[in-house]
């Protein structure tokens, strides 16, 4: 991937047997964590209301959650996570022995992209893709509470994304309402992890759905457009493929084909954009060749967004 960042909040149980000198500061007005006598620059802790202690084993317990710092690659991500685990397990507890994280912690995790908004690159139908693919590969790995993680993937504050609704929802399992802290994924989760070696898998995991997010997201555009009939299509959005992907433009700038064939069957699309003086029918079971014309304002333009099957 090109230039990134990537970030995290544990939501968690310690404790306080192991860890009772932690300082835990108010919800978004975090207290660094002391690592070795010193304030860590990596990580902060705070409050969060919505998290319970119960159904937790350990005799004195507190909740806390932990965020962490903007890392710009893998390495510095993973190293901050290590030195989360020295500063919890005193380089000799289990990770069960510290942390317990049941259905009331969620684990989010924050991505972005340098130059890349997601809102404005990412189409509904790669999302159930990439959740697909979290999936498959939580079925393959060896983590202990899988079926557990997945179950807890949808919760009050992760709900599903749907075609309705996905670009209005900040509770959804992906939060695109404010990409200020990059694309927020609420769904990832740590839902019964006991070991530090399942609690780095899960985040390997997640650093594979992140490429695979971004790999099936770049190079497209979503843009405004105006759109001709409601029983047709549902909003003012479309999706505009760039030209030299489609080989929309026989020499990229200069000629364009006289026609699209639009075989709708065989591609993922959720809005197809045509500005005409008359309304075109456009039939997602059948293929249409639609005329263009390039100095013609009779179409402005014909969005279409393909995704290969995975």
């Amino acid at each position: 991937m090109k230039s990134f960042c990537v970030g995290t909040e544990i939501e968690c149980i310690v404790n306080n047997k192991y860890n009772s000198d932690i300082e835990v500061g108010d919800y978004h007005d975090g207290i660094p964590l002391m690592i070795r006598g010193m304030e860590s620059d990596s990580w902060f802790v705070e409050s969060d209301s919505s998290l319970s202690s119960w159904n937790n084993p350990f005799n004195f317990p507190t909740c806390m959650e932990f965020v962490s710092s903007i890392a710009r690659s893998k390495k510095s991500f993973f190293s901050m996570l290590s030195e989360f685990q020295e500063r919890l397990s005193h380089g000799e507890y289990e990770l069960n022995e510290v942390l317990h994280f049941n259905k009331s912690c969620g684990c989010h995790i924050h991505f972005s992209i340098k130059g890349f908004i997601f809102r404005k690159k990412v189409v509904y139908d790669v999302y159930p893709l990439v959740r697909k693919y979290f999936f498959k590969l939580l079925d393959e790995s060896d983590i202990s509470s899988k079926e557990d993680i997945k179950n807890h993937y949808f919760r009050n504050y992760a709900l599903k994304l749907t075609k309705k609704s996905w670009e209005n929802v900040n509770r959804a399992e992906f939060n695109l309402q404010d990409e200020s802290r990059g694309l927020e994924w609420r769904g990832f989760n740590l839902l019964g992890i006991t070991t530090w070696k399942e609690f780095y898998e899960m985040f390997e995991i997640a650093f594979k759905v992140l490429e695979y997010l971004y790999e099936l997201s770049k190079g497209y555009e979503i843009n405004k457009s105006y759109l001709i009939n409601n029983k047709y299509f549902r909003d003012d959005l479309s999706y505009k493929l760039r030209s030299y992907n489609y080989n929309l433009n026989k020499d990229r700038d200069e000629s364009i084909m006289e026609t699209i064939n639009l075989n709708l069957k065989n591609a993922i699309t959720e809005h197809i954009g045509i500005r005409k003086r008359e309304n075109i029918n456009i039939n997602q079971d059948e293929q249409q060749d639609i005329p263009l014309s390039k100095d013609s304002d009779e179409i402005i333009e014909i969005n279409l967004r393909r995704i290969e099957n995975v």
